[in-house]
């Protein structure tokens, strides 16, 4: 069948297990950004994790489904660092699925829902140098380079981040 879909996943124990699993099955991304393999309590830091002073209820995690089979996990900031702008934290799909195309796809259905939900001027995020691979990758989705750059600490890895964004317009 091969349907991709994406479901808003609420903040609860089980939520917490299903990411905690998408976390192990991508050893290399962790490894890339955390210097260790996925923790027992990353699934549920995905969850909790905000910047300081951001309102709770602005951060979203949708799954990332191919048929009934959760693959990935997008998490993203409503309003964030400015109006009318969606921060995307996360966007990872596991090992086994990747190199075939479904991480285009599985964005290109998460930026449309995004237009036709929020309607937000600009998308933004940021890559960790230690994790450069993903560039390329988000440069074919559209998104630019800022030059800003931002300090990076993640448990055993030290590095910095490059923002990126992608200017949406307005769509009526």
């Amino acid at each position: 069948m091969n349907n991709l879909n994406l479901k808003h996943l609420e903040v609860c124990p089980e939520n917490f297990q299903k990411v905690q699993w998408l976390l192990e099955s991508a050893p290399s991304y962790c490894l890339k950004v955390s210097g260790m393999l996925a923790q027992s309590s990353d699934g549920e830091d995905v969850f909790k994790a905000l910047p300081s002073s951001f309102p709770r209820e602005n951060k979203k995690i949708m799954g990332l489904y191919l048929d009934d089979e959760m693959i990935g996990v997008v998490d993203y900031l409503l309003d964030y660092p400015a109006p009318e702008t969606v921060h995307i934290g996360l966007l990872l799909i596991g090992e086994n699925y990747q190199n075939q195309g479904l991480g285009k796809k599985i964005y290109l259905i998460f930026e449309q829902y995004l237009i036709r939900t929020i309607n937000p001027l600009r998308l933004r995020l940021a890559v960790v140098e230690t994790n450069l691979g993903v560039l390329d990758f988000w440069k074919k989705m559209g998104f630019t380079q800022t030059g800003e750059v931002k300090p990076f600490k993640n448990k055993d890895i030290e590095s910095n981040a490059m923002i990126l964004f992608k200017d949406l317009g307005k769509f009526d």
